[in-house]
């Protein structure tokens, strides 16, 4: 699949995912970062649900992770600790199909921003793969 046409459906798919929501819904929207392997991409958080479209610059493959924060403890009133498992897919050949477990910390300060730092062991399930611990950080715009 050509990587400029990958790139569009990951961020349409979740641009699409956002727009699908009713207008009183917890929305927020910003950039997300990964590490070790230079990922950025748009990062969104529909209440619980994350939605993230990534593109990895060194490679150029694109990706799409949804996790939905099943668990979480606030240490404060602006930070949060959570636990969001969830499906990742890259489109390369072959596809690559895989599962994830963020755990992050979420500081949100003023009311209109969060701020996160995770860590997200994953494992490929199609085709298989080894297990990975990488991690990610970033910034959302509460709308």
């Amino acid at each position: 699949m050509n990587r400029l046409r990958s790139l569009c459906l990951s961020s349409f798919v979740a641009i699409a995912l956002l727009m699908a929501i009713p207008a009183k819904a917890d929305v927020a929207l910003g950039l997300d970062f990964a590490f070790p392997d230079f990922k950025t991409g748009l990062h969104g958080r529909i209440g619980n649900l994350l939605v993230t479209s990534s593109y990895f610059f060194d490679s150029e493959i694109v990706g799409l992770s949804l996790n939905y924060i099943v668990w979480s403890y606030d240490f404060s009133e602006e930070w949060h600790f959570y636990v969001a498992p969830g499906l990742y897919g890259w489109f390369t050949d072959p596809f690559i199909v895989g599962a994830n477990l963020p755990l992050g910390i979420m500081w949100n300060g003023p009311k209109w921003l969060e701020v996160y730092v995770q860590a997200v062991p994953s494992v490929p399930i199609s085709p298989s793969g080894d297990f990975d611990v990488g991690g990610t950080c970033g910034f959302r715009f509460v709308l």
